[in-house]
Parts: structure tokens; C-alpha cells; sequence
């Protein structure tokens, strides 16, 4: 009867741990307008990205969280009988955050930094509506060779101690389930 009441005990627990897990699993990132171009003799990948419930997003960072978007852009050399040949690989992280003292909101990028003193929907979409990411050269790239980009988001929680993590290890730490496009072209 005592180990009847402890194994239902523990798995009610173990359910209530990952009930938020679940939750925060159901919002989504959406690429849009994604597409290969060339600029100054160079191949980029250009993409946006919306976020299907932002006011969670907002509400992590009100309540001090530390948010990053992590892009991972990739270029492949399609090789059908043997795997795809790396060509170059990209990751851009953009942290979010909100400085809880002065109210601010901080954007930033790895090149620079932006202050806003709101921070809504619309300027999320402004921040992330039009990304590029510069691959390679075109001179390295073959006529009539076939390539892949893919790109793979993911929003997640930063700034979680390693203890929590170790600890925690099933727990999702991603604000949304992160997304992953591919595109074949060629020249």
C-alpha cells in the first residue's frame, strides 16, 4: 500500500514538472518570404521570421528572462548516392532581454546593439522581417550543380544555471519548437 502511494506520488509530480514543458512546446516560429540571392558577388540567404504567440515571448522577457534566437544557416552540395558536402555554415544569435531597471528592452545582434523602450509584436517583426545572412562567394559555386540552404530557428530561454539543466535534463528550455527549411537550387 506505501509503495502504491509513492509510485502515484511520484508520477503525479513527474506530470506537473512537465506540463509547462508541454505548453511552452505548442508556440511556433514561421519563416516566411525565404529566398536565395546574390549581392556584390556573394550568395545570401534572406528570411523573415514571425512568432505565432509573441505576448509569451513578451511576458519571459518582463519577467526577466533572457531570450535568444539562434539561426542556423547552412549551404550544402547536393551529392545524391553519398551525403550532402558542406560548403559553409552560418549561426547568427540575436539575444533578447529587458533591462528591468530602466524598463528598456535590448536587442542584441552580433554586430550591434538596439534599445527600445517598448517592445511589441510590430517591433518584432521589424527586427526579424528581413534577415540575410551572406554563405560564399559566388565563384566558388558550380554552373548546373545542385545546392541546398537550410535553415534551422529555434527560441530559447538563456542564462539557465548548468545545475538546473543537469538536473532538469528532460525539460525543453525552447520558448517554441524550433523550425527547419530547405531549399535545392542551382545556377
Amino acid at each position: 500500500m506505501k509503495n502504491k502511494l509513492l509510485s502515484i506520488l511520484f508520477l503525479a509530480a513527474l506530470l506537473l514538472l512537465m506540463m509547462p514543458a508541454k505548453e511552452a512546446g505548442s508556440q511556433r516560429l514561421d519563416l516566411s518570404s525565404f529566398l536565395i540571392d546574390t549581392h556584390d558577388d556573394h550568395l545570401l540567404a534572406r528570411f523573415s521570421i514571425e512568432v505565432d504567440n509573441f505576448e509569451k515571448v513578451k511576458s519571459a522577457l518582463d519577467n526577466g528572462s533572457k531570450v535568444a534566437l539562434i539561426c542556423d544557416v547552412s549551404l550544402l552540395k547536393d551529392r545524391p548516392l553519398i551525403w550532402n558536402l558542406s560548403l559553409a555554415d552560418k549561426e547568427i544569435e540575436v539575444g533578447l532581454e529587458k533591462d528591468l531597471l530602466s524598463g528598456d528592452y535590448r536587442i542584441i545582434f552580433p554586430s550591434q546593439k538596439r534599445n527600445l523602450s517598448n517592445f511589441d509584436e510590430k517591433d518584432f517583426l521589424s527586427q526579424f522581417g528581413d534577415m540575410s545572412v551572406e554563405l560564399l562567394p559566388l565563384e566558388k559555386l558550380e554552373p548546373d550543380q545542385k545546392y541546398i540552404v537550410r535553415i534551422q530557428v529555434k527560441l530559447m530561454s538563456k542564462g539557465v544555471p548548468k545545475w538546473i539543466k543537469r538536473t532538469l535534463f528532460f525539460w525543453s528550455w525552447d520558448l517554441a519548437k524550433s523550425i527547419r527549411y530547405e531549399m535545392k537550387f542551382s545556377l
